[in-house]
């Protein structure tokens, strides 16, 4: 068997091709795609002309991949923007190769397009960006060691993770898939939360004079306290009927907690023309911290 045929579905017969290679098949699996570009607290540090050997063993991640997506997987054509034929191709064109001669050509210049990665000069790992997705996921897989690429040096920028870990922290404790705000007044006025209660997605709308002050930590903090504070007035109100509940939001100023309770649809959300993604950990400009 090919193994066009055994990457279109075969398992067995594909994980018996790996073994061939010498590949450890369970490793493969278990190795996940961790970034697709470099994370927003990343600056570009410096481009290089020349051309550079890498490690295979270090790249954490491709640009046409899903975060989180396993190199077995990817191997397959899953998880991105991954052209299977492609795949296929690196594969059938070296499959008679010994490991020296494997090498050596992916290490040639018989390619009309380098391949280009985004070098993590902190933690020493590469993210393979616009040119050589398929031939470094082929790389990878069959346990090739090195690879010529274009680099591209990011350093990181560790005040601006911290606030990117505090943001994601935020994330994380209140199932929030994203946050945006419009994109021509950022967050002047609102921001808009998309996050799940009880497994459902909501839209919630949260007006910036609720949280804002003039320090990054000091908002986040005032953001987390003013959705739990909501989350807390909303399981009250699902113990009440909704009849009833309509008859209390005529009454009281608590309509916008209506958006705690209404569950949108997932291909719905995010279709917002003017909403743009609610980073502030990117651009907050605090007075003191």
């Amino acid at each position: 068997m090919t193994w066009k045929q055994a990457v279109e579905g075969n398992k067995q017969e594909l994980e018996r091709l790996l073994r061939m290679e010498g590949v450890y098949v369970d490793m493969l699996k278990s190795r996940k795609v961790k970034y697709t570009d470099a994370p927003g607290y990343y600056k570009i540090s410096k481009r290089k002309d020349e051309l550079e050997e890498i490690p295979t063993e270090r790249i954490v991640g491709f640009s046409r991949s899903d975060a989180g997506t396993s190199f077995y997987d990817l191997l397959q054509g899953k998880g991105g923007n991954i052209a299977l034929e492609r795949i296929e191709y690196y594969l059938q064109k070296t499959e008679l190769m010994s490991p020296d001669d494997k090498q050596r050509w992916f290490l040639s210049d018989d390619f009309i397009h380098h391949i280009s990665a985004e070098h993590l000069m902190d933690t020493d790992e590469y993210i393979i960006s616009s040119d050589g997705n398929h031939r470094s996921i082929v790389a990878v897989c069959l346990g090739i060691p090195k690879i010529r690429v274009r680099i591209t040096e990011f350093e990181c920028d560790y005040e601006l993770k911290k606030r990117y870990d505090f943001q994601k922290e935020l994330y994380e404790k209140y199932d929030i898939e994203t946050i945006k705000c419009d994109a021509n007044t950022r967050d002047d006025f609102s921001i808009i939360v998309y996050l799940k209660v009880d497994s459902d997605l909501r839209s919630v709308v949260i007006p910036t004079r609720r949280f804002k002050t003039n320090t990054y930590f000091e908002s986040m903090e005032k953001l987390a306290k003013c959705i739990e504070h909501d989350l807390q007035k909303v399981r009250k109100l699902r113990k009440i009927p909704e009849p009833l509940r309509k008859v209390i939001y005529f009454f009281l100023p608590i309509r916008e907690l209506e958006d705690y309770l209404t569950p949108i649809k997932e291909y719905d959300a995010f279709v917002g023309i003017r909403e743009v993604e609610w980073n502030p950990y990117k651009y907050f400009q605090p007075q003191s911290e």
